[in-house]
Order: C-alpha cells, then structure tokens, then sequence
C-alpha cells in the first residue's frame, strides 16, 4: 500500500469478477491479473464448495487443473524507487 493509502494492486480483491453465487466460472484474465501456468483462472462465487471470499462476491481456485500442474496467479506491480 502507498503512503496516501492506495493499493499497489490493481482489482486486489477481485471485485470486478462477476460469478454466480455458488457457481465457477474460468477467465483468460482479470484486470491485471495473469495465471502462473498460461492457463485461465478459475474464479468461484461466494458459496460454491462452501467457500466465502474474504472481501467481494469472489474467489480465485489456484487448483483448476486439480493438481496436474502448477497453478498460481500474479499481477506486475509498478513502482518507481524512491517513491512513497
């Protein structure tokens, strides 16, 4: 988080990710977001296995391959030295 209180993350709660209570749904990309593998992310709605979003109606599942690879997400953080 900067200084003047902003968030170094674009969407870092996946809040524009739009799911169906208790339903899934795979993306190619969120916002910024990318998946670790090239794979698409897999977002769950609130509900679905039983899972609540800490902070939205969303949730990535970082297992979409269920365990046959590597899966993960990541954003490009932009920042210059020096600044706060």
């Amino acid at each position: 988080m900067w200084a003047d209180g902003t968030s170094l993350l674009t969407n870092g709660s996946f809040g524009t990710v739009l799911v169906n209570a208790g339903a899934w749904t795979p993306f190619a990309t969120i916002d910024e977001w990318q998946s670790l593998n090239g794979e698409r992310l897999e977002f769950w709605g609130i509900g679905h296995s039983g899972c609540q979003a800490s902070n939205g109606d969303a949730l990535p599942e970082i297992d979409h391959n269920g365990g046959a690879s590597l899966d993960g997400l990541y954003q490009d953080i932009r920042a210059a030295i020096g600044q706060t």
